[in-house]
């Protein structure tokens, strides 16, 4: 969802808009401070980024990207990897960690270091890349990410990984359907959100194009629109309970 989207949406006066939570009129305000804030961030991150994956060396691979602002990593994160790994028969998986997100002014306020630095201590495993390639790309959105990704990633199979939550509010982000059409995507299920994804527009939009569960290992070799709803054991992990029981992460 761009910002021009979100400023120009349409929204009621308790922040409800068909089922889905939306910024009030001061909330606006503070998102539009907010991009601002942003692009400082992403453009500190570019200059000062250590972790770029050399995408030359990856011919051949089947990679997942789970992108987000892991403010911070928890053990959601790990349940959900170990889950692509080998349901999708990935080689690698990156959890890219976004310079800031435009509709998280929360994540802004954290460095992208210290995230990079934390996510990096939550995860232990061979396949798994902690890498700050979308600081390096000065991308804010997921469409532009991508699009960067595919004209860098020639002979690699790219998976796009997301929570369920991510699709209910996916037809909200900016070029959503791009998306979908730019890459293969496993969804996860998250807790709580099931019957909304599944009713999701963006999962209406893109039925044809469901793939089963059971086809999953071969989605990598796919071509887009193509994506599979993987159900996987609830993890109940997430960066908002874990900020409220231990607060902020740059207080750790």
């Amino acid at each position: 969802m761009s910002l021009e989207q979100a400023t120009h949406c349409k929204y009621s006066r308790n922040g409800r808009m068909h089922g889905i939570e939306l910024p009030t009129a001061n909330a606006y305000r503070r998102l539009r401070a907010s991009f601002q804030e942003c692009r400082h961030t992403a453009d500190h991150a570019r200059e000062s980024a250590a972790r770029a994956p050399a995408l030359a060396d990856r011919r051949g691979l089947t990679i997942g990207v789970l992108g987000g602002s892991f403010n911070p990593a928890h053990g959601g994160h790990v349940h959900i990897s170990m889950h692509a790994i080998k349901n999708l028969a990935l080689d690698e998986l990156w959890w890219m960690v976004s310079p800031c997100n435009p509709l998280k002014p929360l994540a802004a306020n954290v460095p992208v270091h210290t995230r990079l630095e934390r996510a990096a201590s939550t995860v232990s495993h061979p396949r798994i890349l902690v890498t700050d390639i979308e600081a390096r790309f000065g991308t804010m959105y997921t469409v532009d990410t991508l699009r960067k990704l595919s004209m860098r990633r020639s002979g690699i199979n790219v998976i796009w990984l997301m929570g369920s939550d991510c699709l209910v509010q996916m037809h909200l982000w900016k070029d959503w359907k791009r998306i979908f059409e730019a890459v293969p995507i496993c969804v996860f299920s998250r807790p709580g959100e099931l019957p909304r994804a599944r009713n999701s527009v963006a999962a209406r939009t893109f039925e044809a194009s469901r793939m089963q569960q059971s086809e999953a290992a071969r989605l990598g070799q796919m071509e887009p629109p193509a994506w599979v709803f993987a159900t996987i054991p609830l993890h109940a992990g997430s960066s908002t309970e874990f900020r409220r029981v231990n607060g902020p992460l740059e207080h750790l």
